[in-house]
């Protein structure tokens, strides 16, 4: 394995995460300016990058994946791209159970299209270099394992405003499911420290549903996973509550 490589690999999936060289720091215990320099001089210990696996929620043995898989691979749509989504939601679906690896017969049997128009679907994706079309209507998906979508751009947006509502007011199917709202305060470091645990916890449902992929389609459930936690933040009608500071007198510190 090439370590700049797997160096580039782990910069990368701390840039993905949200981690800041302040973040990375002090988890190692160094300066920012350390870390920026580690990462130039490609002089990181094994030690440290392993410090960093654990931080992202991975081992080494998953990083070195990472970094072997092939370097062209799509990491987001264009803004457009994602908007023609979101104008079809029959397209919608089908990219959503591509990303999941979902083979065609399985598409075909559990939603209602028609061969023709699911054809012209995977046709689109190919286009779009989500999938490499293969004989047959096998496929072969070229996303990378950063792949996003945009921030606030159409597909978050269509979430947001035609499905968390309804996902919010769904009950519980069963005893796996769960909802709860909690609001508390904490320290800086405390919600520093939720995050990085959320991101481990995205993690293990990502690597979950890659190690389920294989699975039959009629062995498997359609599951959705919603994190959300705001640091600094109160209900609106909270804030109109709060005290508004006093002005000082002039001439004080």
């Amino acid at each position: 394995m090439n370590a700049e490589k797997l160096l580039l690999t782990l910069k990368q999936q701390l840039k993905h995460k949200g981690f800041t060289y302040l973040q990375v720091g002090q988890h190692l215990g160094i300066s920012s300016s350390s870390v920026k320099r580690c990462f130039a001089d490609k002089s990181f210990s094994l030690q440290r990058i392993e410090q960093l696996c654990e931080l992202l929620g991975l081992d080494l043995l998953q990083l070195m994946q990472l970094a072997a898989e092939p370097s062209v691979q799509l990491s987001e749509l264009s803004w457009q791209q994602e908007q023609q989504l979101v104008d079809n939601p029959r397209l919608l679906l089908v990219g959503v159970c591509l990303l999941n690896r979902c083979s065609f017969d399985d598409i075909y049997q559990k939603y209602e299209y028609e061969h023709a128009e699911l054809i012209g679907f995977f046709v689109v994706f190919d286009r779009f270099g989500v999938i490499e079309l293969l004989a047959n209507n096998r496929y072969r998906l070229k996303i990378s394992p950063n792949f996003t979508w945009h921030a606030n751009g159409p597909i978050q947006k269509f979430f947001a405003s035609s499905v968390l509502d309804n996902f919010l007011r769904a009950a519980p199917q069963n005893e796996a499911s769960s909802t709860r709202f909690l609001w508390a305060m904490l320290c800086p470091e405390s919600c520093r420290e939720l995050s990085r645990k959320i991101n481990h916890l995205i993690e293990d449902y990502l690597l979950l549903s890659d190690k389920d992929k294989k699975l039959p389609m009629k062995e498997k459930r359609s599951s959705s996973l919603m994190l959300a936690f705001n640091d600094n933040w109160e209900p609106d009608i909270f804030q109109a509550l709060q005290r508004k500071p006093k002005e000082s007198a002039r001439g004080e510190l």
